[in-house]
Order: structure tokens, then C-alpha cells, then sequence
């Protein structure tokens, strides 16, 4: 009895490992996901009383900042927002908020897009209020932001 012939490719870890997709959705398309997106980006905001999520998406539909999305295999693992800032000597790229699960996976390939977008609004800089462990991706520490509240209380 021959045992049957069975073709398989041989596996390689570049085939284990996942696709990763960074890209600024259509509106449309962000409407669709914006229950997924929501809770990622909303432990962002939590940080800042600045903005809820509904916030932001509402300053992206009008133009004003944009919402990047980071996927692994189809599945949203990452949230970052941008705004163009025109200084009186430069335009800057800030990015206030990132978000997201497994950042060590996939910090290349954001890094690259927003450089890219940088780039594309002819920015000189680009700015992010970000945790200190930025620094390691290329960023510089460059002052501390403090916070007090009108009035001194916490």
C-alpha cells in the first residue's frame, strides 16, 4: 500500500509571520469600523480630558486631523491621530494620541506612514505626546509637559 503524496510548501517563519497594514481608511470605511476603533482610541483620550473619541472622529470627517488604523492579518491592533499644526517658522505633524496592542510589532511600519505623511504635508517635524519609550523609536526627549488644573486641584 503507497501512502499518498502530499505537496506542502516547507514552512518558513517569514510565512508565520503577520501581515501588517497601515493605512488612513475613507470615511466611509471608518464609519464601518468605528466601533472597533472607538474603544482602542478611547484609551488614549482617557489620559486627556481634551477629547473623547467622538471627538476626534468628528475633527476627521471635517478635514481638520487624520486617523490612522494598523492591521494584523484584518484585525485593527493599532490607532493613531494626526493633525498638521502651522507654527509661525515651520509646520509640524503633531501626533497626539497612538493606541493599540502589540506596538513592538508594528512601530516600523507606522513610523513610516506618518513619515510619509509628513512628508506629504511638507512638514519639518514631527511632534507626538507620547510615554517616554518613544525615545528608543527614534524620537528625542525634547522638555517634560507638566499639567495643573485651573484652581490646583488634581
Amino acid at each position: 500500500m503507497h501512502e499518498p503524496l502530499t505537496l506542502t510548501a516547507p514552512i518558513s517563519p517569514a510565512s508565520l509571520a503577520p501581515e501588517i497594514r497601515v493605512f488612513a481608511p475613507a470615511l466611509e470605511r471608518l464609519a464601518r469600523l468605528w466601533p472597533t476603533v472607538e474603544p482602542i482610541l478611547k484609551r488614549a483620550t482617557d489620559v486627556s480630558r481634551a477629547y473623547e473619541p467622538i471627538d476626534i472622529l468628528s475633527l476627521v470627517m471635517v478635514g481638520r486631523m487624520g486617523l490612522i488604523l494598523v492591521t494584523e492579518d484584518d484585525r485593527i491592533v493599532g490607532v493613531a491621530v494626526t493633525e498638521v499644526r502651522q507654527f509661525p517658522r515651520c509646520r509640524v505633524l503633531e501626533v497626539p494620541f497612538v493606541a493599540g496592542t502589540g506596538l513592538k510589532h508594528w512601530h516600523l511600519q507606522l513610523l513610516d506612514f506618518i513619515d510619509a505623511a509628513a512628508v506629504g504635508a511638507e512638514c519639518s517635524d514631527i511632534m507626538g505626546f507620547f510615554r517616554k519609550g518613544w525615545v528608543k523609536f527614534g524620537f528625542e526627549l525634547d522638555g517634560v509637559i507638566v499639567r495643573r488644573r485651573v484652581g490646583g486641584e488634581p
